[in-house]
């Protein structure tokens, strides 16, 4: 993830989650905080070796790291009735280009709310 250190000036590279306590620590913008979830995800889909988006989906829903993608997390509704937490359509696309699929919805997207993941159960991603 791609974080400004506000007090030495400089960019911090990290692989794992910034400490949430390190208040002087901010993303630098909202654009590079949802291209560095992006990346994160794809990460994440390659490492658990999940090849689709709904898979990883499901994946952080029953493990309960949302919270690691607050920008991209969204609660979406789909025209056959089904409600679940995943990525905004946005990211979906910019996820399908930097995974390098073309993995398409079966249902077609009706809705779409941000969430709060502050309010999803915490774990940290390994």
């Amino acid at each position: 993830m791609i974080s400004y250190n506000y007090e030495t000036k400089n960019e911090l590279w990290e692989n794992d989650y910034l400490d949430s306590k390190s208040s002087y620590i901010e993303y630098v913008s909202s654009e590079e905080r949802f291209n560095a979830e992006v990346y994160e995800f794809v990460h994440a889909m390659k490492q658990e070796d999940i090849h689709t988006i709904v898979n990883m989906n499901k994946y952080l829903t029953r493990n309960n790291l949302w919270n690691h993608f607050p920008t991209i997390a969204t609660k979406n509704t789909y025209a056959n009735g089904f409600v679940a937490i995943g990525v905004s359509k946005k990211a979906y696309s910019a996820i399908m280009k930097l995974h390098n699929t073309n993995d398409l919805p079966k249902t077609h997207l009706i809705e779409q709310h941000h969430i709060d993941t502050s309010k999803i159960a915490v774990k940290k991603y390994v």
